[in-house]
């Protein structure tokens, strides 16, 4: 199943996630890019887990994005139009790493617009701050706390991508089977001052077309200069995924 891990690391907020898009029903990857969108006039990242099983997904968020928010959109924009981004068409949940500019700091968020994607105990519809967040697919946002290190470092952060790709994602329908769905990279997407940086630190040996092996991955450390971030454009009329 997908994962979207948001946390504090100094003043600055990370949002981390694989790359893998796989086909629910056939259990194949059939793309690669981000779950992320960047909002550059904030900075803010906003990464999408639930129903959205491929790219074309991430881009009908980013789609919404762009006709809601202006290019030079502040903070206090943004979290008032994150419901009307999520919409209720697509089951979703939303994982926003922001700038707060006033406070200089990093905060996140999460938003689901379903009660099943919500964080326990809270309704879906309501924004909820935290210093650190797991999304999961089609399961309840996990805040977390106690026992753990809130500024998780590279590595354990590769642990709890590589615990997760030996889960198994539930089928899309009656006719598919469960899949193993996260791979091909893990990226950092940090969100600070000077604004929005990514830097890829894991890969698996994933191939399009086939499904994923939950075999372990290995050491990769390239900035990737957000070559697979979808990037906020008002101006377009339709959103280009790059690197999908």
């Amino acid at each position: 199943m997908t994962l979207i891990a948001g946390f504090k690391r100094g003043r600055n907020v990370v949002i981390a996630q694989d790359a893998a898009f796989v086909n629910g029903a056939t259990g194949r990857m059939e793309g690669i890019g981000s779950k992320s969108i960047s909002i550059h006039g904030v900075p803010a990242v906003i990464g999408f887990t639930g129903a959205v099983p491929s790219a074309q997904g991430v881009a009908y968020f980013a789609d919404r994005a762009n006709r809601l928010l202006r290019h030079d959109c502040t903070l206090s924009d943004l979290l008032h139009a994150i419901p009307d981004i999520a919409g209720d068409a697509i089951a979703c949940r939303l994982t926003v790493g922001a700038w707060d500019r006033k406070q200089r700091e990093g905060r996140l968020f999460t938003y689901a617009n379903r009660e099943s994607l919500a964080v326990p105990g809270l309704r879906s519809g309501d924004l909820v701050e935290a210093e650190m967040l797991l999304g999961v697919s089609f399961e309840p946002a996990e805040v977390l706390g106690e026992g753990f290190d809130l500024a998780l470092t590279d590595a354990q952060l590769v642990e709890i991508f590589e615990g997760q790709r030996q889960r198994l994602a539930p089928p899309a329908d009656q006719a598919g089977a469960p899949c193993h769905s996260v791979g091909v990279l893990l990226t950092c997407l940090k969100i600070g001052r000077r604004g929005i940086s990514d830097r890829s630190i894991w890969r698996w040996d994933d191939r399009m077309g086939e499904p994923i092996k939950p075999t372990r991955g290995e050491a990769f450390d390239i900035r990737t200069d957000g070559h697979l971030l979808q990037r906020h454009n008002p101006a377009a009329r339709a959103p280009e995924l790059v690197g999908a």
